[in-house]
């Protein structure tokens, strides 16, 4: 992809599948990732810890502060795909 340097993200694997635009990757990336539910269904506060806990592995592995900038998928303009 011009204009990037995907060699400064070869350590997230996440990061370097969108800059290169390999959607097979990125699927393969995500597919184990857990699936947020429906907020209407937290109840209990057990409930919402394992949503939260859900979340922050997401969230993991997205928001990763080792990379340039500090990029997330927006930055590369993933919403465009």
């Amino acid at each position: 992809m011009a204009g990037i340097d995907v060699s400064k993200y070869a350590h997230s694997p996440m990061h370097k599948a969108i800059a290169m635009r390999d959607y097979a990757s990125l699927r393969r990336i995500l597919a184990p990732l857990p699936r947020l539910g429906n907020p209407v269904e937290i109840r209990t506060e057990s409930d919402s810890l394992a949503k939260e806990e859900k979340a922050d592995a997401i969230f993991a592995m997205i928001d990763r502060p080792d990379v340039p900038n500090r990029d997330t998928p927006s930055s590369f303009g993933c919403q465009t795909w």
